[in-house]
């Protein structure tokens, strides 16, 4: 019988082919990974803050073209009151016609423009607050504006010199909730201009 006889092959050419195989291995596999993975993702431009944006993000507004915060509810404009020590008005007690010592002290100092000047005249304009009707309100300015006159002609002020213009609670304004407010509309202007003739 012949034998047969085991070929062995040298040992570096074994290490080499091991190797090659290898190498050839990895480069099949990592040239299909690279297939799979797909085309890598393009960067976009950068934003303000110098964050860069990639296509395919989340959308939304820019944080430069935030709107603006709305301007709330328009509140009512505060409505000024006459100055209870003005000079040229006379303030009542509530739903009275009775003018205060201090009144008549004020309608004396003010009956001295009249009595130096016979051409001028004043205007009596008398108020009310809204706390009664507007008719009653009428009447309690109208008495109001009587109690000056009547005083005005006790120190010298002649009757032409007089005029009379009753507004009662008309010119309160719409927020007139305060006893302040109430107090400031009880009151009769005086105003004062120049007549045509000297009597």
């Amino acid at each position: 019988m012949t034998s047969s006889r085991k070929y062995h092959w040298p040992r570096w050419f074994v290490t080499r082919s091991k190797a090659l195989a290898c190498a050839l291995l990895a480069a099949v596999i990592g040239s299909q990974l690279a297939a799979c993975a797909g085309p890598a993702r393009q960067a976009g431009p950068a934003t303000a803050d110098g964050a860069t944006n990639t296509t395919g993000n989340q959308t939304g507004s820019p944080a430069g073209n935030a709107p603006p915060p709305t301007a709330g509810a328009a509140t009512a404009a505060a409505q000024a009151l006459p100055d209870p020590a003005a000079a040229d008005s006379i303030y009542f007690a509530p739903g009275s016609s009775s003018i205060s010592p201090a009144g008549r002290s004020k309608l004396k100092r003010l009956a001295q423009r009249l009595l130096a000047d016979k051409r001028q005249v004043v205007t009596l304009i008398g108020h009310a607050n809204d706390n009664g009707s507007a008719s009653f309100n009428l009447a309690v300015a109208d008495s109001r504006i009587g109690a000056v006159a009547t005083t005005l002609k006790k120190l010298g002020i002649a009757a032409h010199q007089i005029q009379r213009s009753v507004r009662g609670d008309e010119e309160v304004p719409a927020d007139c909730r305060s006893s302040e407010c109430r107090r400031a509309m009880r009151r009769v202007d005086l105003v004062f201009s120049q007549g045509g003739s000297n009597r």
